[in-house]
Formats: C-alpha cells, structure tokens, sequence
C-alpha cells in the first residue's frame, strides 16, 4: 500500500532543480512504514496518482503548463522514467491535465482508462487516440438560466 506525501508539508527545493517526490510504503507482511523517493517532479502545482502498471507502481504527475500527464515506473535498477505522456490538446475541454485521473491499464491492449469526473475514456498510447465510452450530460450554465426564464 502507498500514499504520497503531501508536498506542501515538505520543505521547497533549494534550487530551481527538480523535487523528488517522497512516498510512503507500508509493507502489511512485516507492519513497517517505509519512505521512498519518488520520481522527479518538476511541476509543483500539478496532480499526482498512484496506480499499477504492468504489476508496479506507477505514479501519474499532471503537467499543467502542457496539459499533459506524465506516468512513471521503476526499472530494475529502482530508476525513475517516464513510460507513458498523455498530451490533451487535441481532447480539451472534456479532458485535461488539471481535471483527468488515469485509474488503470488495460493489461491486454495497453490502453489506459481515465476518468475526468463527467467522463470516462481509454487512451491508446500506440496511437494517441482517445476513445470516451461514458459521459454524463452536464447541462451547461446558459441551459440553466434558460429553463429558469421559461418558468
């Protein structure tokens, strides 16, 4: 079981370098906390989530500043790279890096499930395409204040 440290309970970086994340492992067989360093994380403001890839762990990073989510894992070696980066441009408004959340990987095809709050879609990171498969339909601000005028 993980969890993240909260960043801002953590002193900033000294320099303009990257931060490490920190991340708490509890280790249920032995009952022991452990603490260990996260990937780099150059965007401070953004989101982070802890899923499982391919049987490791996995931690997304949004990048704000590119409308982008970045899903890290371990080597072997216990390095931190970058596996997949979904880019939303081409997806916005319905999703972006401030209001998405990968929740899994589909073991078969590699697609990641995402959740926006009002929408789930796969995203095929062989293509870049994504596929919504459920919405809910919101009404918009203006449709309210319409229906309300008509009463």
């Amino acid at each position: 079981m993980y969890w993240v440290v909260d960043s801002q309970l953590v002193s900033p970086p000294s320099s303009a370098a990257a931060a490490v994340c920190e991340l708490v492992a509890l280790d249920m067989e032995a009952r022991k906390f452990n603490v260990i360093q996260g990937p780099p994380y150059r965007h401070g403001d953004g989101r982070m989530t802890l899923l499982e890839l391919h049987g490791a762990l996995c931690v997304a990073c949004s990048d704000r500043s590119a409308n982008a989510i970045d899903m890290w894992t371990t080597k072997d070696d216990g390095a931190w790279s970058v596996e997949y980066r979904v880019e939303f441009a081409e997806f916005s408004p319905e999703y972006s890096s401030d209001m998405t959340t990968p929740m899994a990987f589909d073991p078969v095809d590699g697609r990641i499930l995402l959740n926006t709050g009002t929408s789930l879609g796969y995203y095929d990171p062989k293509t870049s395409a994504l596929e919504t498969i459920y919405s809910v339909d919101v009404p918009d601000q203006d449709d309210d204040d319409l229906s309300s005028e008509r009463q």
